[in-house]
């Protein structure tokens, strides 16, 4: 009996990281057979279709990996950039060439998608969001028309203010503009209200052609609000978040993730492999480890003026020494996977370690995780880790809202303070990780089964599919 194909929609580095134990898992499976489809390239691209190639995983590149140190990088990313913002910005100059010349795009990209569902044959389609502005929702759309199912497996959920903060200081998005204001108009739910400033969620021309062709979303301002057949989510928070957000219950079901699989196996063993990592980078064993997930760089662009750095050199040089002097060196970084691999020797010099472990195999051995509003608290919330959430960039997000074991700060002082305290006071750390350890259970189900729960949601979309 022939295998039912799963595709594997891959867009960017996060989603990679979050599909490949699942599809290891499918890979080795009598029922499914895993493939994933690159449809752009990313900074690792490269090393990703070489794990696939190596592992006897089935892929499809629709763009060649970009060679490291190519325009990706430093200035020449920034001036490609600049291209891509200013051409939009002059079509957005002339309104009606600006909406046909996104329905064409998204016409095009359609149709292109259509062609590529049917030659991989797919039973069932996996994405990691659905984004608005992003490609996910021609995907799905594209799916239901050749009845493809889709699931969204996303590593996080988002309200209305993570976009409504993104897109604060750019005019593109300022209702004022006349075509926005058309758009608002006729499309109330484009709208949101931030800050005593009224925003659209996509400048207008790109609106309307979403409008026009079927793919906007019932709720443009909140992430993975459109048409997917199911969301898979990793937790009872998030499923009380989504439904808080607007999101239909029907449409998530609390698998957990394979990333718990991954902490369930690791706290097994956390004696032993705490010890290897310390004595493979030179730690101290008999001190606690601090763990903290570098953010990735949001100063480019238009920059954050809220945030106390107007350099991402600054901020990287900040965290980690206030890490290293809290700590007393007793420090594992872990770099976001788009991370840009020229700052390693940098925080090297600081007197931070690097490890190239997956940071979720990394938060069952640490005392205690240091992030910036970054979806990987969840899983420290999940294994009962005190965690600092330090915002440097003040963005404010609600998601770790209430949570006593989640410090939440912005201000410089009171990191360095809240660090110092975390690193030397035994008893503070302690009552933290007890607060922690109550809202554990909620944010995740860490009994090994995750994988298990997912394939059977698998089984039934493909089952129904072929009724």
């Amino acid at each position: 009996m022939a295998r039912s194909k799963v595709l594997f929609i891959s867009h960017v580095d996060s989603y990679f990281s979050g599909f490949i134990d699942l599809v290891r898992m499918l890979n080795s499976s009598a029922e499914y057979e895993p493939h994933i489809l690159f449809p752009a390239n990313y900074p690792n691209l490269a090393k990703h279709i070489e794990i696939c190639s190596a592992e006897q995983i089935g892929f499809t590149a629709l763009a060649l990996p970009i060679p490291s140190g190519a325009i990706t990088s430093g200035f020449l990313a920034r001036a490609k950039r600049s291209i891509i913002a200013r051409s939009k910005a002059a079509l957005l100059v002339f309104p009606i060439t600006g909406y046909l010349s996104y329905l064409t795009m998204f016409e095009s990209r359609l149709r292109t998608i259509r062609r590529v569902l049917a030659s991989t044959k797919a039973d069932l389609m996996i994405l990691g969001g659905d984004i608005v502005g992003h490609d996910m929702a021609l995907y799905i759309k594209a799916g239901h028309e050749l009845a493809v199912p889709s699931v969204l497996l996303p590593g996080w959920m988002a309200s209305a203010r993570e976009p409504a903060e993104l897109y604060f200081e750019n005019p593109r998005f300022f209702l004022n503009r006349p075509m926005n204001r058309l758009l608002g108009h006729f499309f109330p739910r484009w709208i949101y209200e931030h800050r005593g400033r009224a925003l659209v969620r996509q400048p207008a021309q790109e609106a309307l052609a979403l409008e026009t062709l079927g793919l906007a979303p019932p709720l443009p301002w909140i992430l993975h609000s459109g048409f997917a057949d199911k969301i898979a989510v990793e937790s009872e928070a998030a499923l009380k978040y989504g439904l808080a957000e607007g999101i239909s219950e029907t449409a998530m079901v609390v698998t957990g993730s394979r990333t718990h699989d991954k902490m369930h196996d690791q706290i097994a063993i956390a004696r032993e492999a705490r010890a290897k990592l310390c004595n493979d980078l030179a730690l101290a064993q008999d001190k606690p480890l601090l763990l903290s997930a570098l953010p990735p760089d949001q100063l480019y662009g238009l920059g954050r003026p809220e945030c106390d750095f107007s350099s991402y050199r600054d901020l990287v040089k900040f965290w980690i020494s206030a890490l290293c002097a809290a700590a007393d060196g007793n420090v594992v970084v872990s770099l976001h996977p788009s991370a840009r691999k020229g700052y390693e020797p940098f925080i090297a010099e600081l007197g931070a370690k690097i490890s190239d472990q997956p940071v979720a195999e990394l938060i069952p051995l640490c005392d205690y995780y240091v992030a910036c509003i970054s979806a990987t608290i969840q899983w420290a919330i999940a294994c009962g880790k005190p965690v600092i959430n330090y915002d440097v960039y003040r963005y404010r997000y609600t998601d770790y809202q209430g949570l006593k074991g989640v410090l939440t700060i912005e201000k410089q002082d009171e990191f360095l303070d809240v660090l110092r305290r975390m690193a030397s006071d035994d008893t503070f750390r302690n009552e933290i990780t007890e607060l922690q350890k109550i809202d554990a259970p909620r944010w995740g189900n860490l009994d090994g089964k995750a994988g298990q729960r997912i394939v059977a949601l698998f089984d039934e979309l493909v089952e129904k599919k072929k009724r």
